[in-house]
């Protein structure tokens, strides 16, 4: 586990290190435009090691969330608006579906953020450039849930690994991966009295989060 983290921690300072010293390179020769391609890489970077970290305290603290009422259709647009850059980057598209009147679910908005966030990052790794798609789609359900649906059309997981995907510091991303996203969406859906599933699908890979739509008088 420690030799996996700290093959992820060095792939992340090595592509920091690296833009670093480009752009310092560029600010002594006034090199705006080598500055304006880099700076996009460095803090991409630093997003990297900012949910890595995010993820790691999420997985290791014992805390329960601070609930309250939460709208999802609101959170999924966040969670898409704070990733906009690397959809554009990556030219990937983009199309979300709610049903009318989703029921309010009772939450901790920023642990329910960062378990989207780490499903649609997952999605957009996954996904080719230029032509990768992600729907994800927001339903009531008849037995009192709300569910959001993340699929993408990239090459979905192996029938062989799907047991293992929500285990921690498992990943199919190679030294890319720290094994932690799914696993501290998995324990934050479980932390909500909800569940986070891998379907079944004809292309690329699906996963839905389950919430429990609040009830009267909560």
């Amino acid at each position: 586990a420690i030799a996996c983290l700290t093959h992820h921690i060095k792939n992340i300072l090595a592509g920091l290190t690296s833009s670093a010293e480009l752009i310092e390179m560029a600010l002594q020769k006034d090199d705006v435009e080598t500055i304006r391609v880099t700076w996009p890489i460095m803090r991409r970077s630093i997003t990297r090691i900012s949910n890595f970290v995010q993820d790691l305290l999420f997985v290791a603290k014992p805390g329960r969330p601070v609930l309250k009422a939460c709208y999802v259709p609101v959170v999924v647009t966040e969670a898409c608006e704070t990733m906009r850059d690397l959809f554009q980057q990556k030219h990937i598209t983009l199309e979300i579906s709610a049903d009318d009147e989703v029921k309010t679910v009772y939450a901790d908005p920023d642990a329910l953020l960062r378990c989207l966030m780490n499903l649609i990052g997952n999605a957009m790794d996954a996904v080719p450039e230029q032509s990768g798609h992600i729907t994800i789609t927001i339903a009531n359900q008849p037995a009192g849930v709300v569910t959001v649906t993340v699929q993408d059309n990239g090459p979905g997981i192996p029938a062989d690994l799907r047991d293992q995907i929500f285990d921690i510091f498992f990943s199919t991303k190679g030294g890319r991966g720290s094994g932690l996203g799914l696993a501290c969406s998995a324990k934050i859906a479980q932390e909500h009295g909800g569940r986070l599933h891998l379907l079944e699908c004809a292309q690329g890979a699906c996963f839905q989060l389950t919430l429990p739509a609040m009830s009267i008088g909560q």
